[in-house]
């Protein structure tokens, strides 16, 4: 696979091994494939099943995929940073109201139900609920995480 950069396009020339090659232009994103003779290459793809049926004069691979898979500027990049920082973020906070018990109270402050409640102290029943809240937000921030990673 060669590649030529212009001021316009890059172009890539893809060779197979029987001989035939072809020209992919690149012109700011869009992908046009010429053959041997110069002229546009439409190819189409017919599927039996699972199975791709080729053709005659069929190409195993075509040359557009033979050169997404060489150059990494068109493969696309994986993860994404907001989500994964978001899955920390509720992982610390998981781990804070599931661990410390300062948090849990520093919580039922901030949520000023000691305004209205008749005992104002937090009750057995709200640091247990609690703590399941902070296993539930810890198993969130885990498939979060995975998730970040695979976009």
């Amino acid at each position: 696979m060669i590649r030529s950069q212009g001021p316009a396009s890059t172009e890539y020339k893809v060779e197979y091994a029987d001989g035939h090659y072809y020209t992919i232009v690149d012109q700011k994103g869009s992908l046009t494939t010429y053959d041997e003779r110069g002229e546009p290459s439409i190819m189409i793809a017919a599927y039996e099943g699972n199975k791709r049926i080729l053709g005659e004069n069929d190409e195993r691979y075509w040359p557009s995929w033979i050169m997404l898979a060489a150059y990494p500027d068109y493969q696309p990049e994986r993860g994404n940073l907001i989500a994964f920082i978001g899955a920390l973020v509720l992982m610390v906070y998981g781990w804070c109201l599931f661990k410390y018990e300062w948090f849990q109270n520093f919580l039922f402050l901030i949520s000023l139900k000691w305004i209205w409640t008749n005992s104002q102290e937090p009750s057995e029943f709200y640091y247990f609920s609690s703590k399941a809240g902070g296993i539930v937000a810890i198993v969130l921030a885990m498939s979060l995480l995975i998730k970040s990673l695979s976009y």
